[in-house]
């Protein structure tokens, strides 16, 4: 929503290129990994997990992804998972007009769990 971060990645001459058959694989095998369960519950049940998504973002069905794999997270003993889907939030939270609410949330968030 923010026009100006548009401009800066369409201006951006390191934005837009085409993409490797490898680089497909490795995302598929990624997403392969977040739907096994026997990966996910061989991760630390310590480790804090953040999620964030917008609701208007494609690549997490519209925010209904974060919910989900949050989901999947709890269901294999992970203890802090945390859930966030903005309103009206695309792709890259962090280049959207609300970026600044949205950082100092993470912020918070890490202050809450790792601040000494």
């Amino acid at each position: 929503r923010d026009e100006a971060e548009v401009d800066k990645y369409v201006g951006d001459p390191l934005c837009g290129f085409s993409v490797s058959i490898g680089l497909w694989l490795d995302l598929l095998a990624g997403m392969n990994d977040l739907a096994d369960m026997r990966k996910i519950g061989s991760l630390r049940k310590d480790m804090p997990f953040h999620l964030l998504g917008g609701d208007a973002d494609p690549c997490s069905t519209k925010g209904k992804a974060v919910p989900q794999f949050g989901g999947r997270l709890l269901k294999a003993g992970l203890k802090d998972v945390t859930r966030i889907v903005l309103p009206d939030t695309r792709h890259e939270s962090l280049n959207e007009i609300n970026r600044d609410e949205t950082t100092m949330s993470f912020i918070k968030w890490l202050d809450e769990r790792f601040a000494k």
